[in-house]
């Protein structure tokens, strides 16, 4: 439906703003990231696991049904971060000094 509405450019949008029911469907997600010229914003819930920074990975080769195949997967050092939920991650972004000077009014 998505990928139609951009084909018939009759609506013209640069950007799409979806709730968790769409972040939660992969036909969507592959839909919005295949329209190049939009900008793309999903509501996550508030448990999933994220990095603040890139861990670790390996390309690893492997045969599956006789055909050679790559995927990557975590290095396994001990110094790759650990992952933290999304209201963790927000609660560094936002501290309340931070609140405090946005959203304050003005004396």
């Amino acid at each position: 439906m998505l990928q139609d509405i951009a084909k018939q450019e009759q609506i013209p949008f640069g950007y799409v703003l979806a709730d968790s029911v769409y972040a939660n469907s992969p036909e969507f997600v592959e839909a919005v990231e295949a329209l190049i010229t939009v900008t793309y914003l999903l509501q996550v819930p508030e448990d999933t696991l994220c990095w603040v920074k890139n861990p670790c990975t390996i390309t690893k080769t492997y045969k599956y049904n006789g055909q050679v195949r790559t995927k990557k997967i975590l290095s396994g050092q001990t110094k790759d971060p650990i992952p933290a939920c999304m209201a963790t991650v927000i609660a560094l972004i936002i501290s309340p000094a931070w609140l405090q000077t946005m959203v304050a009014p003005r004396r």
